[in-house]
């Protein structure tokens, strides 16, 4: 029959179950695997909030050419706020990736810094480059300041 319910304590361990073992179960919960980058539902989920956080860029950048009748191009309220929310569960568990992957391992900061900067950074520089191009495409659309875009583009390149 099982332990009855009322012998099960808060953490799902039995009542007289002794205390390493409930430190190992502890320990396995919250465990994270030294490659993160398994967690596959993990990264489903960053995925979607990349998503959502693409939407409110795009939303923001490229509305003029939605349909004015759209419910995106109707929600602009609604699209921020769930992109920001993705913004937010993006960077946790980015944050929980990068630390999964860095675990047990002998690498300075850097060497971390190194890699993620060629990593990301030709990436970067092409996005920058499409910005500024559709910027002269569409003026009336650009973002770039009146006063000091040479400065704002050196900012925007030195991250």
């Amino acid at each position: 029959m099982g332990v009855p319910p009322t012998a099960i304590a808060v953490d799902g361990m039995p009542d007289g179950a002794p205390a390493s073992t409930r430190a190992a179960a502890l320990r396995a919960l919250l465990a994270v695997p030294v490659n993160a980058h398994a967690i596959h539902a993990v990264d489903g989920v960053r995925g979607f909030a990349a998503l959502l956080v693409f939407a409110v860029h795009y939303h923001a950048a490229f509305s003029y050419l939605l349909p004015t009748r759209s419910w995106i191009a109707r929600n602009p309220d609604y699209v921020a706020a769930v992109g920001f929310q993705g913004l937010n569960l993006f960077f946790v568990l980015s944050g929980f990736l990068i630390y999964g992957t860095l675990v047990g391992k002998s690498t300075t900061a850097w060497e971390f810094l190194k890699r993620r900067l060629q990593r990301i950074y030709p990436v970067f520089l092409a996005v920058l480059a499409l910005y500024l191009v559709l910027g002269f495409v569409f003026p009336a659309r650009s973002k770039l300041p009146a006063d000091g875009a040479a400065l704002y583009v050196l900012k925007n390149v030195l991250l």
